[in-house]
């Protein structure tokens, strides 16, 4: 039976996915949802440069979504309705 991985540890940070938790040399760094999501989708996936379209499809949560795209798909909408 293969174990899910629930940490990645690069450098000296160890990102905890079952904690949600960023540790650097043992002591815990704050990050907001999203940002953790990012570091994540990051951790996942090293040595890969991730487009933004990768990072929002890869990415899980409903916290994990850009407002800037957010915000031009509904001016976009607007503006085929005037």
């Amino acid at each position: 039976m293969t174990q899910e991985r629930h940490f990645y540890e690069f450098g000296p940070f160890r990102l905890d996915i079952t904690e949600r938790q960023l540790q650097c040399n043992g002591k815990v760094v704050a990050l907001t949802p999203k940002a953790f999501e990012v570091l994540t989708v990051l951790a996942a996936n090293p040595g890969r440069l991730l487009t933004k379209e990768e990072l929002l499809r890869l990415g899980r949560g409903p916290w994990f979504r850009c407002p800037y795209i957010n915000d031009q798909r509904r001016a976009h909408h607007s503006n085929q309705h005037t």
